[in-house]
């Protein structure tokens, strides 16, 4: 707890000195106001008597409006700064609500991931409000928001995750990082999926073709010069309609190609520009892990840098959009064929640069999801790198606790799985923390599994596929009860088992609507035919004749309880996990309390 307070006093004070800066900079924002208004009338008034007079030459508005432009770039580089600084004092104030644990109101949701079919992610809370990945993602791009999301979803083989810690435990330690980081735009986006940017990249819409390029520029130049004499000079409409249907004519060889031409990533300038600024500030830094290595390899390029083609291919997106979608433009559209030559550039952009779009954008979202867990990491310096067996399944952890509730509020357990115990059947009273407990263990697997820390003082495992039945919801659209969704769910658990030598299954009151006969005799048989299938898991129950279970496994299993006390009045947990079977419930005194007549 001592490192996690140094951490949020270093925050405190790098809030502090950021506060000071901002202040200094925005000192004299009054007078900058002024002297804009004033230069700028200045030069206004300069050019207006220039004009209107005559006797003051018309250049002599050149030297105020040259103040009025300096003292612009000035306010605006100072307006930047303190927009900047802001920025900073924002994420490191979001840092101090991370380590304290009061971070649910900030971040990205994530909820675009959640699959209510995926074995173990809606159980765990990965994805929505309060979610892990709510309170571990500091991903500016949609690009890194899905890698992080995926390797959350699918576990990593060891000798893969030995080094992705490598490269979080070297970015933790990056400091200047963070501060750059902080520095950019968080603001929300469209998603744009890095499939989609990766098929668009590789296509071809034969569009770009040197001489319909200049034949464009010719055209519109005749057809402006036509319009311009049939108007104003008093000369024959026909040239100018002649140019027209010439104009008409090019538009319908080239309108459908140019149509296509941003097909699956119109209006994503933005998560374009995202990506320019992630690389940019990639390419200034140098690292020394593996993995960061690659990263970086993969974005550097000979001559132009890749954050600026990307920036170009933004530019290009939105400029193309603009014309399309403006009703303004569309008149110096059909006479100029701005589009045409647009959409020639984009496709020469393509052509040289598309190639190198499934590298960069797989090395940003690495990048991204390594800052993730590197922020995540650095902001928890009491969590530990599990280590990796072999064999398993194995879980082994001393003092583990949850990683989504308050510091103080965590209570740490230890538990140990693997051989010869394979199953822990958990008993206890209502609001004990049994469901809480399995949460715990799985969320860690989960973060072991994704090459982040966990929140325990050591913890060992072997590669574990995962399989809840916590939080299982019905179905209203579908028909599907909450009961025929657990059957589901139990199914695809069973099959996983026969196929996978490491699952690790966690059950929170398991078949519990139904009646209690069929109710014991269905998960006893389910749970014993995980077990004889090289599964190991979790099972908590309020049902005691459940816990006869480990008498029929014998030493495979064994059954550990949480507890209450009832002091003046008032349930009082310690959740701490004991050994054995669980003597008394709460319930009825539960009810007493709150003078239900029981």
């Amino acid at each position: 707890m001592a490192a996690r307070q140094e951490k949020v006093e270093s925050y405190r004070q790098k809030i502090t000195d950021l506060s000071s800066k901002k202040d200094s900079l925005s000192s004299g924002e009054g007078q900058f106001t002024t002297w804009r208004l004033l230069t700028f009338a200045v030069t206004a008034l300069t050019l207006a008597f220039a004009l209107l007079d005559g006797r003051i030459p018309v250049w002599s508005f050149i030297f105020p409006g040259a103040l009025f432009g300096f003292v612009v770039a000035i306010h605006e580089r100072k307006l930047s700064a303190v927009k900047t600084a802001q920025k900073q004092i924002d994420f490191y104030e979001a840092g101090i609500r991370r380590i304290e644990g009061d971070w649910q109101e900030d971040g990205s949701l994530g909820e675009e991931f959640i699959d209510k079919d995926h074995l173990f992610s809606g159980d765990l809370n990965l994805f929505g409000r309060a979610s892990l990945f709510q309170k571990i993602s500091r991903c500016i791009t949609t690009f890194g928001q899905q890698r992080l999301a995926k390797w959350l979803l699918n576990p990593e083989l060891p000798e893969k995750l030995a080094v992705r810690q490598e490269a979080v435990a070297e970015l933790s330690q990056d400091q200047q990082l963070f501060d750059s980081y902080a520095e950019l735009d968080s603001e929300e986006v469209e998603s744009l999926d890095i499939e989609t940017l990766k098929s668009w990249s590789s296509q071809g819409a034969n569009v770009n073709n040197p001489f319909v390029y200049f034949l464009s520029l010719f055209l519109g130049m005749c057809s402006v010069a036509t319009l311009v004499s049939w108007l104003f000079l008093g000369k024959s409409a026909l040239p100018f309609f002649i140019c027209l249907i010439l104009d008409l004519l090019l538009g319908q060889i080239y309108g459908g190609r140019i149509a296509k031409i941003t097909e699956g990533i119109a209006s994503k300038e933005k998560n374009l520009l995202k990506l320019a600024t992630v690389l940019r500030v990639l390419e200034s830094r140098d690292y020394k892990s593996e993995l960061m290595i690659k990263v970086i390899n993969d974005i550097r390029t000979e001559n132009i840098k890749a954050s600026d083609r990307i920036e170009q291919i933004a530019h290009l997106i939105y400029s193309f959009e603009n014309t399309r979608s403006n009703l303004a433009i569309q008149p110096f559209n059909l006479l100029l064929h701005i589009n045409l030559r647009n959409a020639m550039k984009i496709d020469k952009w393509r052509k040289v640069a598309g190639e190198s779009i499934p590298q960069w954008v797989e090395a940003a979202a690495d990048f991204e999801a390594l800052l993730s867990l590197a922020v995540f990491r650095n902001e928890n310096p009491d969590y530990n790198f599990p280590e990796f067996v072999k064999e398993g399944p194995y879980f082994v952890t001393e003092d583990m606790g949850h990683p989504l509730l308050k510091p103080k509020d965590c209570v740490r357990n230890t538990v140990k799985m693997g051989q010869p115990v394979k199953l822990l059947l958990i008993s206890g009273s209502n609001m004990a923390g049994k469901s809480t407990f399995l949460r715990t263990i799985g969320v860690n697997i989960v973060l072991a599994q994704a090459g982040a820390p966990v929140n325990a003082k050591s913890m060992s495992l072997s590669p574990l596929s995962l399989g809840c039945s916590i939080q299982i919801e019905d179905s209203l659209s579908e028909g599907i009860s909450h009961f025929y969704a657990e059957i589901l769910r139990l199914k695809k658990l069973v099959d996983l088992s026969n196929s996978s030598q490491n699952v690790m299954f966690f059950f929170d009151e398991i078949l519990h609507g139904t009646n209690s006969s069929d109710r014991c005799n269905g998960a006893s048989a389910v749970i014993k035919s995980l077990v004889e299938n090289g599964a190991s898991g979790f099972v908590t129950t309020h049902d005691l004749s459940l816990t006869s279970i480990a008498d029929d496994l014998n030493e495979q299993a064994q059954n550990v309880h949480f507890e209450d006390q009832f002091e003046d009045g008032k349930m009082v947990f310690d959740y701490k996990m004991k050994d054995g079977v669980v003597t008394h419930g709460n319930a009825l005194q539960l009810m007493r309390s709150l003078g239900l007549e029981v």
